[in-house]
């Protein structure tokens, strides 16, 4: 171990916190969401990403074809809805998004 830090998730206590809201996703949509961008970079991120990413077959039986969030109104609910949730429970500016795996990967590759 070379005492790298591997985010910058402000506390201990925090980080505990959001692997709490982590689980909580993980039990509700059987999927491990992710902590991504600048809390992984930076050490005072201006908020915290979780990502969770659902195959493509899934996230169409739960929020249909439409795979942007601003034209999805159900998917921008719960988007919205597990980002508070986020906050409340760690005390962080949790951005928490739902993605549709192929989309997400050819957007962000």
């Amino acid at each position: 171990m070379t005492g790298e830090r591997v985010n910058y998730v402000p506390s201990p206590l925090a980080l505990f916190k959001l692997r709490a809201f982590g689980a909580a996703i993980t039990d509700c949509l059987g999927e491990t969401p992710y902590l991504v961008g600048s809390a992984l970079r930076i050490p005072h991120p201006r908020d915290i990403d979780v990502r969770v990413m659902l195959d493509d077959e899934r996230f169409a039986a739960i929020f249909g074809e439409e795979t942007n969030w601003i034209l999805n109104g159900t998917l921008r609910l719960m988007n919205m809805g597990l980002s508070a949730l986020g906050r409340e429970m760690t005390g962080l500016n949790v951005d928490c998004q739902i993605q549709q795996l192929t989309e997400a990967n050819e957007r962000d590759h």
